[in-house]
């Protein structure tokens, strides 16, 4: 719920503040669910699955995404860590109507809670972030993509590495003639 609340708080803002001036307007947006792997420090790895939204004004992208990630263990010496990623990211395409490649980069929070082998207890971090994506899509139609992310966490906690597959909804292109 809060995600949500977020999100709207978002794309009323960016509406808001692009409608200013005349020749500012929301050319594409997006609601981007998606889910994959991550890489993290110390051989760690996991599934996460997170969800992006986007508006493109004058071929800028700017963007909003979450990112909960929950690292797999398979023995029984230390639970699972639990990564949550907030960021705020902007960035530029290059498109030919039917593939479009996507580079964004941005800053960001990660949190989470992590097990702490000397102690056996979790401890809770909070950490600043820089976050990197390339996007690759597909866009059979001119409100669906489908492709592929591969983002870059970095952060002094747990840099991570996520490729992940997408499905985007939204207003993406305009129709090929």
């Amino acid at each position: 719920m809060k995600l949500f609340f977020v999100f709207i708080c978002f794309l009323f803002t960016s509406i808001s503040l692009f409608s200013q001036e005349s020749n500012k307007h929301i050319d594409m947006y997006s609601i981007n669910p998606k889910a994959g792997v991550f890489f993290g420090g110390n051989n760690s790895s996991g599934l996460c699955m997170g969800l992006e939204s986007y508006i493109v004004v004058n071929n800028y992208i700017y963007g909003i995404e979450y990112i909960k990630a929950d690292e797999l263990i398979f023995n029984d010496l230390k639970p699972d860590d639990v990564y949550n990623n907030f960021s705020l990211m902007a960035g530029n395409y290059i498109d030919n109507k039917l593939f479009r490649f996507y580079c964004q980069v941005g800053f960001g929070v990660l949190w989470g809670k992590s097990y702490n082998l000397s102690f056996n207890k979790y401890q809770s971090f909070v950490n600043p972030s820089v976050m990197g994506k390339i996007s690759y899509k597909y866009l059979p139609t001119t409100w669906l993509g489908i492709g592929i992310d591969l983002e870059a966490n970095i952060n002094t906690k747990k840099p991570l590495l996520i490729p992940m597959l997408s499905i985007e909804f939204g207003n993406l292109r305009n129709k090929l003639k």
